[in-house]
């Protein structure tokens, strides 16, 4: 069944289904929640994520625009299983992202925990750029570290384009830089991952577990994800790696975050808004797409930091 909404699409489906319904290279940015191996839910027992993710990992690849960034969120020990598998599938390692949970301190030091209590989660940050190959191709040799400092670039720049992918992409070319080389400004965008910074916010993203209006509800009142991610979080990487206009695609939706988020800054700020493409499977039964199709039209709470609710017509009240 697939849900439309006023920017993007919901799918209650398996993500392999939905797959072929998408134009390969439309997709900018892949927000990936998916098993963890913890054997908590249905959906998680899985013994080898590697394994298990790697036929996504292709099918995102083919998806995607040759300029895009995926954000893989795991415990530390799955991500270090499935990191070899995005490398090898092409793509470079920007960062790891840590969700530092801010647990309680009178929960920590129990007479019943045996070790270090685990109060965090980590995501992964990808990103696959052509632009260093295109500026070769515009030099016609491999002289561009003389070209890049001709044009007032920095030692890092220079290093990229002389060792990529070993630095990372933030040091890539600006438009500016790229026109001197004889680039078309046109064409830039689909050559440079989208990324803009969030003033003051670093790789490790502080922020208490969800709960009060923003948890979403099953029918009986109770908790309805046991991993719902902060809508905030969605918000931050959506703005930081898209383009207004740009495809998002999540392919594990759970509460299906990207399509609040998207939904959000669709109604606040429509120039800025963005398409998505959300897959749930819902697996185990718990009716997550029911909660979040109410949420989305404001018949439950659900908060990004600001007051109110989140819907469809209503919004967020600022």
């Amino acid at each position: 069944m697939i849900h439309h909404l006023p920017n993007g699409t919901i799918h209650h489906a398996r993500v392999e289904a939905v797959y072929p319904t998408i134009e390969p290279g439309s997709v900018t940015l892949v927000h990936s929640d998916g098993p963890y191996g913890m054997n908590k839910a249905e959906w998680d027992r899985v013994k080898d994520l590697a394994a298990w993710y790697r036929p996504h990992i292709a099918e995102w690849g083919r998806l995607c625009a040759p300029s895009a960034s995926v954000y893989l969120w795991n415990t530390a020990e799955g991500w270090a299983a499935i990191h070899p598998e995005m490398v090898a599938a092409g793509w470079t390692f920007g960062a790891l992202i840590t969700w530092d949970k801010i647990w309680p301190k009178e929960l920590i030091g129990a007479a019943t925990m045996n070790g270090w209590p685990t109060a965090t989660e980590v995501c992964g940050y990808y990103q696959r750029c052509p632009l260093p190959a295109e500026v070769r191709a515009i030099r016609g040799d491999r002289n561009y570290s003389e070209a890049a400092r001709a044009v007032g670039c920095d030692s890092r720049l220079v290093a990229l384009w002389e060792g990529w992918p070993h630095v990372h992409g933030s040091c890539l070319p600006t438009l500016g830089q790229w026109c001197a080389l004889g680039g078309r400004a046109d064409v830039y965008p689909r050559l440079r991952p989208a990324f803009d910074l969030p003033i003051g916010v670093t790789n490790v993203w502080a922020h208490p577990l969800v709960g009060g209006a923003e948890r979403l509800k099953g029918g009986d009142g109770g908790t309805l994800h046991p991993c719902q991610k902060p809508l905030l979080f969605a918000r931050r990487i959506v703005e930081a790696s898209s383009r207004p206009g740009d495809l998002v695609f999540e392919p594990f939706g759970g509460t299906c975050r990207i399509a609040a988020a998207c939904e959000d800054i669709a109604r606040w700020e429509p120039e800025k808004a963005r398409r998505y493409v959300c897959v749930e499977m819902d697996e185990d039964g718990r009716d997550y797409i029911p909660a979040v199709l109410a949420s989305l039209r404001g018949e439950a709470p659900a908060s990004a930091g600001r007051a109110g609710q989140l819907g469809m017509f209503g919004g967020l009240a600022r």
